[in-house]
């Protein structure tokens, strides 16, 4: 029964997070169009970095959504990440600062704040 609250938890949050992406063909050029090449080394758009959790005064608040978004990302993946600063690297997740001489830790499968 507790896989089924989860998923009925999760699910709705997956589902958001899930992007569709839309391809658009380039028109076909006309005979009397010419081709121009499009250079190789043009720059590359870095994606932005997700906020997952607000910046919000209460912390049990942000641990609850960094909590919910680690469980996201261990049900797509299927592995677990070696501690927060690989799951944040990994998701792109930019999360707010954690209370002075604190720091964000996952234990249990949950994110939780340790002292520095």
């Amino acid at each position: 029964m507790s896989r089924s609250l989860i998923l009925a938890f999760l699910l709705p949050f997956i589902a958001a997070c899930k992007k569709q992406e839309v391809s658009v063909a380039p028109p076909a050029p006309s005979a009397d169009q010419s081709q121009t090449p499009v250079p190789t080394n043009a720059p590359t758009m870095a994606p932005e970095p997700v906020v997952i959790a607000a910046d919000n005064p209460d912390v049990n608040a942000t641990l609850g959504q960094l909590s919910q978004a680690l469980r996201a990302y261990v049900s797509s993946t299927r592995s677990l990440p070696k501690d927060f600063a690989d799951f944040a690297a990994r998701t792109q997740m930019q999360a707010p600062p954690p209370p002075a001489g604190r720091a964000y830790a996952i234990s249990h499968g949950k994110v939780v704040l340790v002292d520095r």
